[in-house]
Order: C-alpha cells, then structure tokens, then sequence
C-alpha cells in the first residue's frame, strides 16, 4: 500500500526597510511562488510535519548597493581619489566598503542556495531531474560593465582609480 501525502512550499523575497522583517507595511514584495509536490510513503504517518518554517528569514543589507544609485536607478559609484585614505584603485575605504557589500551579498546568496539544495530539494527525492545541472559554474556574467556610463567615461572606458591613470585592459 502507498500513501500520497501532499507538500505545500511557499517563498517570498522582499526587501525591507528598517530592521523589522515581519513589519508588512515595511515589506515590497519582489517575487514569490507556491509549489506542490506528492510525496509517497509506504506507511500511514506523514513523512513532514503538518505545519513547519523550513527557514525563516535569510537577509542581507543592501543598504550601500541602494546608495550607490543616482536619481535615474543607475550605478553611481565613484572613488573619492582626493580621499587621504586612497592608497591605490584598490586599496581605499569606496572600495573596501564595496568590497564588505559584495562579501555580504555573496554570503546571502550562498545561504540561500544552501537553504535550497539541502532542505527543500530533498524532499521529493524521486523526481528524475538533473540538479546538478542547476549550477553557474563556467559561466561568465559581465555585470558591471552594464552599470557603467561609457559617455561619463569618454566614450571608452577606462579609468583607474585613484590618482588617475588608465592602464590597460584586456579582453578575452
């Protein structure tokens, strides 16, 4: 004998603003889905609980990313190279807090992919797909060359950081 037991999954990513996630007027909802699945067991007990938060709430801060965008919703982000903290294009306090944003974003991201892969997924075990294939390795995703205003620059790019100087750059 075989019992099908229904499974329900929810998700919602928002954004908020101040530091009460639960707050639903702070709440801007960005995307969510519903999922169903059958999950078949060979006794009468349920294989989940009834009711259960697999994860609760997966944040991160993007308050600086948000700061970095100009009136028109476009990457505004520039290093103060008069700044007597800027040592070298890297080596300065614009591009370690950038650097501190990245590293939590990287972090959120390898969170959820974790939440994902070793709590949700599992659950219907016998689905015959690939999820391996669900992956981004070898592949490239130019982000930031979309944020960047080649008129700004002078039609092609360049730039340095502090100090000026331009420097070459390579493509392949």
């Amino acid at each position: 004998t075989e019992y099908h037991w229904r499974f329900d999954v929810h998700w919602t990513l928002f954004a908020y603003r101040g530091a009460d996630a639960d707050d639903a007027d702070g709440r801007v909802v960005l995307q969510e889905r519903d999922g169903t699945t059958s999950l078949v067991t060979r006794v009468d007990q349920t294989p989940r609980p009834k009711r259960r938060v697999l994860q609760p709430h997966v944040d991160v801060d993007v308050t600086w990313l948000l700061q970095q965008l100009d009136d028109d919703g476009r990457l505004a982000f520039a290093v103060e190279r008069s700044a007597p903290t800027c040592r070298t294009p890297r080596r300065n306090a614009d591009v370690e807090r950038a650097v501190r944003a990245f590293t939590a974003w990287h972090a959120w991201v390898t969170d959820v992919h974790r939440y994902l892969y070793q709590h949700v997924f599992p659950i219907q075990d016998k689905h015959g797909l690939d999820l391996g294939a669900i992956t981004g390795d070898g592949i490239f995703v130019p982000n930031v060359p979309f944020f960047v205003d080649k008129e700004a620059l002078g039609g092609g790019g360049g730039g340095g950081g502090c100090g000026g100087g331009g420097g070459r750059r390579r493509r392949g």
